[in-house]
């Protein structure tokens, strides 16, 4: 099939539009801002507990957490408005493990709806909204917050807290 130079030249120019105007739309598109966590000078330390992997549990803290912008986003026909920022580089002392990790929350209230962390790869989801979103000291405080691989798999606690970005949209 052979295709005429000006269909492709509208093709090739309607998508270079698209990708200039960041797509199709704002704060109602569906995928979070995939920004990667930049230094924050900001402190955190949590403490992991009762995992299966005796290795996992203890202190993972950094003076320099990792940071993305706290953003807003919401999804169409799905969950209600959401906060949303990305973390990393929490590290478990004397060792190469780390957390890094994603906490999601509705704007103006104190509880975080949906968290996942990783440490070293694998993956943990919070079991159930847990923790408080304390917006006066910019963190985020776990208190015993229960994190799971899935179903009969390894879970785990964690106690302490995750700095975020004091810039954040209304109600952040």
């Amino acid at each position: 099939m052979k295709r005429s130079f000006p269909s492709v030249f509208a093709a090739v120019t309607a998508a270079v539009m698209l990708a200039a105007c960041g797509g199709s739309g704002g704060d109602s598109d569906f995928v979070f801002e995939d920004e990667n966590p930049e230094a924050s000078n900001r402190s955190g330390s949590v403490a992991v507990a009762g995992s299966a992997t005796a290795a996992l549990n203890g202190v993972y803290a950094s003076n320099n957490v990792f940071l993305n912008a706290v953003e807003k986003v919401n999804p169409i026909g799905s969950d209600p408005e959401l906060c949303r920022f990305r973390f990393s580089r929490l590290e478990q002392a004397g060792t190469a493990r780390v957390i890094s990790g994603d906490v999601r929350y509705q704007p103006g209230t104190p509880t975080i709806r949906v968290m996942f962390i990783a440490i070293n790869n694998v993956d943990y989801s919070l079991v159930e909204p847990a923790g408080t979103v304390d917006r006066v000291n910019d963190e985020i405080d776990l208190a015993g917050a229960r994190f799971s691989t899935g179903a009969g798999g390894d879970t785990i606690t964690l106690t302490g807290s995750i700095p975020m970005r004091d810039n954040r949209p209304q109600g952040c």
